[in-house]
């Protein structure tokens, strides 16, 4: 089961390097996302100007393990 809990209201400013500046406004989303009994929960940011892209990804992840 895939699903994007929530989109924030204000975009935010972010800025990356991949082999070079990109920068600009964009939105944040957190996602949640259950697959063979591992439960992960993701914000995520991407920034893109159709010359160079970088993500942002931090994931706090749960499974049935101890």
């Amino acid at each position: 089961m895939k699903k994007t809990i929530a989109v924030f209201t204000h975009k935010l400013r972010m800025v990356g390097d991949d082999y070079g500046y990109v920068g600009g406004m964009t939105d944040a989303e957190l996602n949640f996302n259950l697959k063979e009994g591992t439960a992960r929960m993701y914000l995520q940011c991407y920034i893109n100007n159709s010359v160079r892209s970088d993500l942002l990804s931090i994931s706090l992840m749960n499974n049935k393990e101890n």
